[in-house]
């Protein structure tokens, strides 16, 4: 009877994982970074090209296969280009790109290799060499969910200042605003980066004056708030540049100072760092 039963739960075992393993390997469980989401359909030899950086193995298959260029996966709706710039293959970006392959196209939840590219904080290469095979600086993403990446401009405000710069030089709108919430400037002060806020009111007009949608406390969430909840260091190059938009601002009749400090900052900070933040 014990060996049947040992038989029995040994069986079961087996049975468990190779469902589990089985269902590990299915393409709804896999992630935007993994190559395995074009796995079956005609693209795979590309795409695992693509994932090698093997820029001589892209180009001898897109020389045959064109169309490749534009497929999209179904899960994400990437095509290889955005998976690409989504896991940083730079060979395989630029190769894609001097192949035909389109910076525009936007997947399911309105992303696109340029509007990623724009975001990348390390460099701005991609986004300019994109820029130069037709990116459209003022693409919106067509899509209303929860996601941070609406354009290329609000995409680089929360990551690297050259390329809010390019983007601006090439027409880039800094007043446009996603549902009265989010704009460049919002999105470059959201992500910290201060320096940029700073050069996007001070050389490029970004408008400093708008109502923005209240918080779920009913605080209106304009400028002066925004600022009073971004605490830095004194001797921090944030804090630096977060004052600077305070003096530029109260230039313009914004009034910071008498702005009320949050009450969860008042219980969390002293009183001589209040008196100066």
């Amino acid at each position: 009877m014990k060996k049947h039963l040992n038989i029995t739960l040994l069986i079961l075992t087996s049975i468990v994982v190779h469902i589990t393993t089985s269902c590990s390997h299915q393409p709804d469980n896999y992630l935007a970074s993994d190559i395995r989401i074009y796995k079956n359909f005609e693209v795979w030899e590309l795409a695992q090209c693509v994932e090698k950086d093997d820029t001589v193995c892209i180009k001898q298959i897109i020389n045959n296969h064109t169309e490749y260029l534009k497929f999209q996966e179904p899960k994400f709706g990437f095509t290889l280009l955005e998976w690409a710039v989504y896991n940083g293959r730079v060979k395989a970006i630029r190769q894609l790109v001097e192949l035909g392959a389109n910076s525009n196209t936007q997947s399911h939840k309105g992303t696109s290799p340029f509007i990623r590219a724009c975001a990348g904080y390390e460099t701005s290469e991609y986004a300019k060499l994109m820029y130069e095979h037709g990116g459209d600086v003022n693409a919106v993403a067509n899509f209303d969910g929860g996601q941070p990446l609406r354009t290329p401009l609000i995409a680089a405000s929360m990551a690297r200042l050259e390329t809010v710069k390019f983007l601006v030089s090439k027409g880039a709108k800094v007043d446009y605003v996603y549902k009265n919430s989010e704009d460049a400037l919002t999105a470059a002060i959201g992500a910290n980066n201060m320096d940029i806020a700073y050069w996007l009111i001070s050389s490029a007009n970004a408008p400093i004056d708008r109502s923005y949608s209240k918080n779920i406390q009913g605080d209106a969430m304009d400028l002066p708030y925004r600022l009073r909840l971004k605490v830095y260091k004194l001797d921090s190059e944030s804090y630096i540049y977060k004052m600077k938009i305070v003096e530029f601002i109260e230039s313009k009749g914004l009034d910071y100072k008498n702005e009320p400090i949050p009450k969860h900052l008042k219980e969390q900070l002293d009183s001589a760092y209040l008196e100066v933040y």
